[in-house]
């Protein structure tokens, strides 16, 4: 009897951890198919596009499963060197340039996140949707 209740909880556990990777990776899937925040409707970044380009080092940040692609440099729509998180259904072109000094060229818009929790802290980011990428030398 003792046995079998021994062999039952493991069979529990073994279900709950199985139902949770379960459901990490649908939210893994999920992430994957986001492309990134994207401008409000009315925004100047959404009715003009804001079209340019940004040269600079391309980089990851973040840890496994969340990486997200970085390019810190200086674009031709915003002043001064900046992180600029690379979105869109064609980001993966940039790994192949991992490291390397690149130009990259897209739509480009700062977005506004509010941070969870009771700070109310917001911090902006911005993000370049990739077109092309090539690299510099």
């Amino acid at each position: 009897m003792r046995r079998n209740l021994c062999r039952l909880a493991a069979l529990f556990s073994l279900a709950f951890v199985l139902a949770s990777c379960g459901a990490c990776a649908g939210n893994k899937a999920k992430a994957k198919a986001a492309s990134g925040p994207q401008p409000a409707a009315g925004s100047a970044a959404a009715a003009t596009g804001m079209v340019g380009t940004v040269t600079g080092s391309l980089r990851q940040v973040g840890n496994e499963p969340h990486i997200e692609l970085v390019i810190t440099g200086t674009s031709t729509l915003f002043e001064g060197v900046r992180d600029y998180y690379v979105v869109g259904p064609d980001a993966k072109k940039a790994d192949a340039f991992f490291g390397a000094t690149v130009e990259i060229r897209g739509r480009i818009w700062e977005a506004e996140l509010r941070l969870a929790g009771s700070s109310g802290r917001v911090m902006k980011r911005s993000f370049i949707e990739l077109e092309s990428v090539s690299a510099v030398k």
